[in-house]
């Protein structure tokens, strides 16, 4: 079983509200290969009603979810340019109670805050009550400017490294938490010194870091909207790696999976797919770290 932590957010894409944060993505995508996923977050008196029925419609445990009184729910404005997605945060949620995860219930966890919703605090509690825990590090280094607008902050890094089995982060990510100036040395030193399994999303397809390796697999085909990509391919990855305990085929069986649900437009990336979609993942290489 996989639990996620995170925010539900509302998203507003083109003027119209959508479900959207890693426990709908992640979520969705490890139930797609019947794992059973409960979500544990905290959402407003203005989270809809027909959120909750499109999770129970996609077989997500949401016993776990909070509804706060009084209070509002994650809302993002996204809006499309040529240099990429820009987000605007208009609504901050509330933050994730701890002690909703003192008797989690889960072999695997996925904790991936979107801004303050969960921090190390929770990580740590994590830490102590599942096999494998993994963490996405997006909410970690955001911060929010006086606009609402999402910027990325560099901060140490190193305590998430040293608890977690597998990070997960974007290109961008990892180069602001790491000061590099470019994607593959900051995914070498992200991978250094640590035994979690590294996962960074690029352009140029997905840095594995693990084992004092680092390897670049590539797709040959994939979606241009890439709205809840990195939350899927966790989602993704983590129901294969706990079956196969191999980071590299448990990476292409995710890639694979991700690359058909990108043909979805969001919310409802995801749907029921065969355990091998006919898509080709390219092993460009792997370099000692």
């Amino acid at each position: 079983m996989l639990a996620v932590v995170g925010a539900l957010t509302i998203d507003i894409i083109n003027g119209r509200k959508f479900i959207g944060g890693p426990p709908w993505y992640a979520g969705t995508a490890a139930a797609s290969l019947s794992n059973d996923v409960s979500v544990y977050s905290a959402v407003g008196d203005d989270f809809p009603e027909n959120f909750t029925t499109l999770m129970q419609q996609r077989r997500l445990n949401i016993s776990r979810v909070k509804k706060v009184s009084g209070a509002k729910t994650y809302t993002f404005e996204h809006k499309y340019t040529k240099r990429g997605r820009v987000s605007r945060i208009t609504a901050e949620g509330p933050r994730i109670p701890v002690d909703a995860l003192l008797d989690i219930d889960a072999d695997t966890a996925l904790l991936s805050p979107v801004h303050r919703e969960a921090d190390e605090e929770h990580l740590r509690l994590l830490r102590k009550n599942v096999s494998m825990l993994a963490a996405d590090l997006q909410g970690f280094i955001r911060k929010i400017d006086h606009q609402g607008m999402v910027k990325l902050q560099s901060r140490d890094v190193s305590e998430i490294l040293k608890t977690v089995d597998v990070l997960h982060c974007s290109e961008e990510e990892a180069i602001a938490v790491t000061g590099k100036v470019d994607v593959v040395s900051a995914a070498r030193v992200l991978g250094l010194g640590t035994d979690a399994v590294v996962l960074v999303g690029s352009a140029d397809g997905l840095y594995i870091a693990h084992c004092s390796s680092l390897s670049l697999l590539r797709l040959t085909a994939s979606g241009h909207d890439l709205t809840g990509a990195g939350d899927m391919l966790t989602g993704f990855f983590l129901t294969f790696y706990a079956e196969t305990a191999n980071s590299l085929e448990a990476a292409a069986h995710a890639l694979q999976h991700l690359s058909t649900a990108l043909l979805n437009p969001p919310p409802d990336r995801v749907k029921p797919t065969p355990r091998q979609p006919p898509v080709k993942v390219e092993h460009a290489w792997t370099r000692r770290i």
